[in-house]
């Protein structure tokens, strides 16, 4: 039952490995050799003569899980725990407040879910004197995931009001 285990944990992981040596930021190369969305894949196949990713239709017509072929590897399901996702959004929201409290012009507006463990810190700022890149390097580390920093494109008069709000 362990080998069991052992073996399945190392198959979803690989896959995930694979993911990031092969895929792009949101693209995949399937083994017919188009290009695909991320989301549209459920597999990927590492034989020789045609390496690359699978969609549904190219797995049904290569008949990879009906063969029991070897090279094949299922994409794991990823379960999103909503029940942690609103709260971690709060309080990353509010430690960032926290970072960038003594930083004059500058403000954290949101924090949104890109994907599982990947949050986008939305910010705005009416002055290039700082740099959120320590404040972002703190909360990945803080809260163990990927932060992506967006600053808002909104005009300077825009920004000024939202600073000025609180």
């Amino acid at each position: 039952m362990e080998i069991l285990k052992t073996i399945q944990t190392t198959g979803s992981s690989y896959y995930w490995d694979l993911d990031a040596r092969f895929g792009s930021d949101r693209n995949r190369k399937c083994i017919d050799g188009k290009i695909t969305g991320c989301g549209k894949c459920v597999g990927y196949c590492q034989f020789t003569g045609h390496p690359g990713f699978l969609t549904a239709e190219l797995k049904a017509q290569h008949e990879c899980t009906s063969k029991g072929c070897f090279y094949y590897i299922e994409k794991p399901s990823r379960v999103r725990d909503r029940r942690r996702t609103v709260p971690l959004q709060v309080d990353i929201l509010s430690e960032a407040k926290k970072h960038i409290s003594h930083m004059e012009g500058v403000k954290c507006l949101t924090v949104v879910n890109d994907c599982i463990d990947q949050w986008c810190l939305n910010y705005i700022t009416i002055t290039n004197d700082y740099s959120l890149i320590p404040t972002k390097d703190a909360l990945e580390n803080k809260f163990g995931c990927k932060i992506r920093l967006n600053r808002l494109p909104y005009a300077f008069d825009v920004c000024v009001q939202l600073i000025l709000a609180d």
